[in-house]
């Protein structure tokens, strides 16, 4: 076999712990070891102490470091890059969005990883879980670094209704007659998927967090009229919504679970659970056998991809956000992919640029994993 020439531009994705108790794993020095074991006490018994005395130090106490990526052997060459994290939890980020202090913390925290990442090589940086939420999908980090941005939210959202649909016609499921739920639908990806979703069933449900956005989902339903031609039905109750779905989408940024009620989903149906942390309560899954709930946005990487960083994916899998990452500076797109800065039928287009990419350097959407015990589990038989 001829050995591919190596791809020279670097790439990098950012990262933050999920929980405090993850502060082990990713940053340097001392102090982080001995923090990353007193700072979740701390947070858990002694809440104000650790919001009036760490939280404005702790990218102080947790230095910035570098993961290197090694393994990715693409069809066009081999690709290099490295994860980079900020020290702050999905919990720290989401219930902080409210104060302008604490947030503005973070965001020099992010564009300070995002200038290491850069100091250190990197071609391009992708924003992975809160990073792209909190910065507007890239928004706020604009002029400020010098290498492009990618949100991989375009990515993301095509492999989750890809994943969606094989999975479903495995399962027996008419797709074409089918009936199809969003849940997040006015999300960055979550408008994507209602989207592409629309052009795969028969009827459509698209939800949304409170009253407040109805005239939103209105909006939206009228593009998803004009691009499919579905009149979509729209919803603020999650729960009663996708009662009649044959396939759900849930892409939502919460950080706790919108589906708890396990009686509310239908028989045999299929969801694909996109967010990070999960939509699907892990005792919904365990009491819904019937039910697959897929682990979507799951990318098979071409090669043995190595990482110095434990993320919980299966081997050779890894998120569609970080895929799209790899994609671009294989590429060489020398350009942002923000969310908030062009328009959904831009994105749209976007994702066709990933279909084509993904085919010629051998990435795959991966199919074969569902949620169990907030991990992916691979089946041999769908």
């Amino acid at each position: 076999m001829i050995k591919m020439p190596k791809i020279e531009r670097k790439f990098s994705f950012m990262i933050h712990p999920l929980e405090l108790d993850d502060l082990v794993k990713g940053f340097r020095g001392i102090k982080a070891k001995i923090g990353s074991y007193i700072i979740p006490a701390v947070y858990a018994k002694f809440p104000k102490i650790y919001e009036r005395f760490i939280f404005p130090h702790i990218d102080k106490i947790c230095k910035t470091k570098i993961f290197e990526i090694t393994g990715i052997e693409t069809l066009e060459g081999s690709i290099e890059g490295f994860f980079v994290a900020i020290p702050y939890t999905s919990d720290q980020i989401k219930n902080n969005r409210g104060d302008k202090e604490k947030i503005s913390e973070i965001l020099k925290s992010i564009e300070y990883a995002g200038q290491f990442a850069q100091e250190n090589g990197a071609f391009n940086i992708g924003l992975g879980a809160y990073t792209s939420v909190i910065t507007q999908g890239g928004k706020l980090l604009e002029g400020k670094l010098k290498i492009p941005l990618t949100t991989g939210n375009s990515f993301t959202a095509y492999s989750a209704i890809e994943a969606a649909c094989l999975v479903a016609k495995k399962r027996g499921i008419d797709v074409e007659k089918s009936r199809g739920g969003v849940i997040g639908a006015l999300g960055a990806v979550g408008s994507l998927c209602s989207c592409l979703i629309a052009k795969n069933v028969s009827s459509l449900i698209i939800v949304g967090k409170n009253k407040n956005s109805i005239r939103k989902l209105e909006e939206l339903k009228e593009y998803i009229k004009q691009y499919s031609g579905i009149d979509a039905e729209i919803s603020i109750e999650a729960e009663k919504a996708v009662k009649d779905c044959d396939i759900v989408i849930s892409a939502t940024s919460n950080v706790d679970p919108v589906i708890n009620d396990y009686t509310c989903l239908k028989k045999n149906s299929v969801v694909a659970d996109i967010a990070r942390p999960e939509d699907i309560s892990y005792k919904v899954i365990e009491r819904r056998k019937d039910v697959f709930v897929l682990d979507a946005g799951l990318i098979e990487i071409p090669g043995s991809p190595k990482y110095k960083l434990d993320l919980g994916f299966p081997k050779g899998r890894n998120l569609a956000c970080f895929s799209e990452t790899v994609l671009n500076a294989a590429q060489g797109i020398n350009e942002n992919w923000y969310d908030s800065s062009v328009t959904l039928e831009d994105r749209l287009k976007r994702i066709e640029i990933d279909k084509q990419a993904m085919k010629k350097y051998g990435f795959r959407v991966a199919t074969d994993y569902i949620r169990r015990d907030h991990k992916p589990v691979r089946l041999n038989n769908i």
